[in-house]
């Protein structure tokens, strides 16, 4: 299994991105994966701020490593933190590099490493990830087979005996269509529960009926499941308010929004459209079965298992070549 990097020099300095070529700064990786392979030196530049947070900031930059073409990067530094957290960067390393290193490239970045320069008895950490986009908003509507990307790529992980741990939407990013999990600090292992089938636009089930918090957030977030009430030109109706030949009790709960005639009647066809919609779902909705709702969940099914000495060379997952280096990992 290929693993390029064993030291790296940041060819600036990260305050607002400046390069600074006069402040090299080189630090031995950190590492949880034992490797016997040569080390390489690769060097990051052409820097600039990505996100700034209170106790982390991250940096878009190159990568570059002789033998190799250029590689879009994140660096996430506690350089400018209030606090240092180089507990927490040695747990996510241990995310990307032991728990879930088979998961690199898939629906987790790769990683090149955690860097952690010590001076004057304070520590100050650099993990280096592939840029793997940008952060969702859970604001936006994005297509269903995003969605389903998001929420198969969740379930795999939960299967294979992981829980994320802060999964919400500026921790899930997505490079033109591609998704992938960030911030693996708090990842640990999880006995799912889930014991409730994802259909779209199904009713949302109880917390408890579902069996997974983690998968039932992120699910409900996505606006995968019908809601109990429907958004009617700025008001909450529920289901059961919307009843073949109930029009007029629609236009009745908006009236005060309804200024003029033709707004009342443009509201008008809308409700019995909206009336229509819904009867055409009641009937879809009736056809599932209470089987089709529920299934056994077989932990058994997948797993993330430990990596094999990374010295060996031999792995489904090494995939090293001259265009990137091979198996590591991302922010």
């Amino acid at each position: 299994m290929s693993d390029p990097l064993d030291r790296v020099i940041i060819e600036c300095c990260l305050n607002d991105g400046r390069v600074n070529p006069a402040q090299n700064i080189e630090m031995p990786r950190t590492r949880t994966v034992p490797t016997t392979r040569p080390p390489l030196t690769g060097r990051i530049s052409e820097v600039a701020p990505l996100q700034e947070g209170e106790f982390t900031q991250v940096y878009r930059g190159t990568l570059r490593i002789p033998g190799f073409k250029p590689i879009d990067v994140v660096i996430k530094t506690d350089a400018y933190a209030a606090v240092a957290r180089p507990k927490a960067f040695k747990r996510e390393i241990d995310a990307y590099e032991r728990q879930l290193r088979s998961f690199q490239g898939e629906s987790i970045p790769k990683c090149y490493g955690l860097y952690q320069l010590e001076d004057d008895d304070e520590v100050t950490s650099f993990l280096i990830l592939k840029f793997s986009g940008l952060p969702l908003d859970f604001n936006v509507e994005y297509p269903e087979d995003l969605k389903a990307e998001i929420i198969n790529k969740l379930t795999t992980l939960h299967h294979a005996g992981f829980r994320h741990g802060d999964l919400e939407d500026y921790n899930i990013v997505v490079d033109d269509g591609r998704v992938m999990f960030i911030d693996l600090e708090d990842v640990e292992p999880h006995d799912c529960q889930l014991k409730y089938a994802i259909i779209p636009d199904d009713l949302v089930p109880t917390s408890a009926e579902f069996g997974c918090k983690e998968i039932y957030h992120i699910v409900y977030m996505l606006d995968v499941w019908q809601k109990q009430f429907i958004n009617f030109y700025g008001s909450d109706i529920y289901l059961s308010e919307i009843k073949p030949g109930g029009a007029e009790h629609l236009i009745w709960r908006v009236r005060l929004r309804l200024q003029t005639e033709s707004e009342i009647a443009q509201a008008y066809a809308e409700a019995e459209k909206l009336i229509q919609d819904v009867e055409e779902w009641r009937k879809w909705y009736n056809t599932i079965t209470d089987e089709e709702r529920k299934f056994t969940f077989i932990s058994e099914s997948a797993s993330a298992s430990e990596p094999e000495d990374s010295g060996s060379g031999s792995s489904a997952t090494d995939s090293s070549s001259d265009s990137e280096p091979g198996n590591t990992t991302l922010m």
